[in-house]
């Protein structure tokens, strides 16, 4: 029976000789270290040495010469500048262990992705060329051919300028703000139109029972009651107005703090016409116009507060 071989040493020296990378190794002299290294290794060995050896001892003179960089140049740098921290940007972190695979693969990971950003720059870059020969081509296209040698008048109307500034006047400012109060208030409700708050103080010269107002929305009286319930505690809190009732689901009794004289309405158009009204001296017919209308999208109402 034949003894198993010895498994065969990769070289007579341990890792530990040279020690960690996290080691000082300012208190190392790194010369003494590469001529032992030299003395025990033979030709045979050298070409089984553990690499772990030799790549420690690079990090040691690495790191060594790191730190007389910052001795010799950057700390007189950081003086000249009288900023103490600008050395703090180059600081040398001991305890981080070099990772050449790590580093490649961030390093990659930063190729690919300026390779994907230049793609995409010359992308664009075509896009916008070609936009700007599209515009090109067309503003050629209205320009007028001349014959060489003679010049070309072009004549303008006396109004050629209106069709361009218009735009920016007042009174197309005002119906474009008239246009978009009207695409607004339609978005709305019907009854959230309405100016609810004018109507029920103008109703309200004295004491009323709230089964006692008038309807203003028939088309859904769950809304108007809702509606009407909402802008009544609204004036109450206002302290326009109180708001009684002696007994659970008893009859609700409005009651005004003052007396309204006056109730002013402003009315808009499609034109953008403004016209106001006294609602009290209104007749029937004409307030029923209005909020027929006001319900139409015709025109649009506030309350003007005296």
């Amino acid at each position: 029976m034949t003894a198993c071989p010895k498994p065969r040493r990769l070289t007579t020296l341990k890792p530990s000789m040279i020690g960690s990378p996290k080691r000082k190794w300012d208190s190392i002299d790194l010369e003494e270290i590469k001529a032992s290294l030299k003395r025990r290794l033979s030709t045979k060995e050298t070409s089984n040495t553990n690499m772990r050896i030799w790549g420690n001892l690079i990090c040691g003179i690495v790191i060594a010469l790191s730190k007389k960089v910052d001795e010799e140049l950057l700390e007189p740098v950081s003086r000249w500048m009288d900023d103490s921290d600008w050395l703090n940007r180059f600081k040398t972190v001991k305890e981080y262990t070099p990772d050449w695979a790590a580093y490649k693969r961030k390093q990659r990971r930063w190729t690919k992705r300026q390779k994907y950003l230049a793609a995409e720059r010359l992308k664009l870059y075509r896009q916008d060329a070609r936009k700007k020969r599209a515009f090109k081509d067309d503003l050629f296209s209205l320009k007028k051919r001349s014959s060489p040698g003679k010049s070309t008048d072009i004549q303008f109307g006396s109004d050629f300028i209106t069709p361009i500034i218009s735009p920016f006047s007042p009174p197309e400012q005002h119906k474009k703000e008239t246009e978009q109060a009207f695409r607004q208030a339609l978005s709305a409700s019907i009854s959230d139109r309405l100016p609810w708050r004018l109507f029920l103080m103008s109703d309200l010269a004295e004491a009323k029972k709230f089964a006692e107002f008038k309807t203003y929305y028939p088309e859904n009286r769950k809304k108007d009651t809702v509606s009407k319930l909402m802008h009544f505690l609204e004036l109450e809190k206002e302290e326009r107005l109180i708001i009684n009732q002696d007994e659970p689901f008893g009859d609700i009794v409005i009651e005004p703090t003052d007396a309204q004289t006056k109730a002013i309405i402003c009315v808009k158009d499609q034109e953008g016409h403004d016209y106001f009204f006294d609602w009290l001296t209104l007749t029937d017919n004409q307030r029923k116009k209005i909020i027929d209308d006001i319900k139409a999208n015709k025109i649009i109402s506030r309350q003007v507060e005296a």
